[in-house]
């Protein structure tokens, strides 16, 4: 369903689209850049096929905990809206392969251990100069593998994202709590 540039969908249209029922098992694609929404509703959990989401240059603020549900979303683009922070709950969107953060305020995207895709490219910067961040081949499989530890048992693997130093952006790879390796 692509809706892009269409001024008149509303937070209510989009609220309607999310509890219909015949869309909700066979949406794959939803495209609402450069509309007039300035809201997910929380039923766009119920989307369970949901694969590629585009939501940039939307007045969207925040991101609801339920977009943790769209277990099938493989693309998500909040590009150019004013976004601060990504719930938690993203981190377990195991088929997540592209994420685009361009022109918003998120400064960090948090990982449970082990959740993160490592094939998952993030887009950060503007537009017209962005970069793309990967995930280092096996720090999840070292995550995963050290779970058992106590110390490490709820480590939080995120993605600093720096500006502060002038372009380029820089994407800092941190693991919260005791590092064994």
């Amino acid at each position: 369903l692509d809706l892009e540039g269409n001024k008149d969908i509303l937070n209510s249209h989009l609220q309607d689209i999310c509890e219909c029922e015949q869309l909700s098992f066979r949406l794959s694609y939803l495209c609402l850049k450069g509309t007039g929404i300035t809201k997910l509703p929380r039923e766009i959990g119920k989307l369970k096929h949901l694969e590629i989401l585009y939501v940039g240059n939307t007045k969207i603020s925040d991101l609801p905990q339920e977009i943790g549900e769209l277990k099938h979303l493989q693309t998500l683009d909040v590009g150019g809206t004013d976004i601060r922070e990504l719930p938690p709950q993203i981190g377990e969107l195991n088929n997540l392969r592209t994420l685009d953060v361009r022109n918003t305020r998120v400064r960090e995207l948090p990982w449970q251990a082990g959740q993160i895709s490592e094939s998952l490219r993030v887009l950060l910067g503007d537009k017209s100069d962005s970069v793309q961040v990967q995930v280092p081949e096996g720090v999840n499989k070292d995550l995963v593998k050290h779970r058992s530890i106590p110390e490490l048992a709820n480590s939080t693997l995120s993605i600093a994202i720096l500006d502060g130093f002038g372009p380029p952006l820089v994407g800092i790879f941190k693991v919260l709590g005791r590092n064994v390796r």
